[in-house]
């Protein structure tokens, strides 16, 4: 949905009945059981419960922005973007995939080895003054 939602972006998404969205309207779906995707609506057919989706940056070679080629029954729907906050969808990616805690886990242990050099090597040095004396 770039430029409206740029890539990486965390786009909120609102829970709205299918009859309330417009057209001109963001909003997401299931294309599958686990792909989401978000479109901009261009056409509603009430009479068989499906909206008419495009992603704005799908364009073709002359800039005309491609139709989706399947339509979205309501059943599909998910809800409606309200706002997007940019970049911080790649931090939930690296919490949902378990990246940070890995980051985490290898900060604690580098922190830990480093106090324990320090502190053995404070010892060894103290050793040295007191055998000196």
């Amino acid at each position: 949905m770039e430029p409206k939602y740029p890539i990486g972006s965390l786009v909120y998404i609102e829970k709205a009945a299918p009859e309330t969205i417009q057209v001109g309207d963001v909003i997401s779906f299931y294309l599958s059981d686990n792909i989401v995707a978000t479109h901009e609506v261009f056409a509603i057919n009430d009479t068989e419960h499906q909206f008419r989706t495009r992603g704005i940056n799908n364009v073709d070679s002359d800039g005309n922005i491609l139709v989706d080629a399947t339509p979205v029954p309501f059943s599909s729907y998910i809800g409606k973007a309200v706002f997007d906050i940019p970049l911080l969808g790649y931090v939930y990616s690296a919490i949902k995939h378990h990246l940070i805690i890995y980051f985490a886990i290898a900060f604690l242990i580098t922190f830990m080895l480093k106090l324990i050099s320090v502190k053995v090597k404070h010892n060894c040095v103290e050793e040295t003054t007191n055998a000196k004396e």
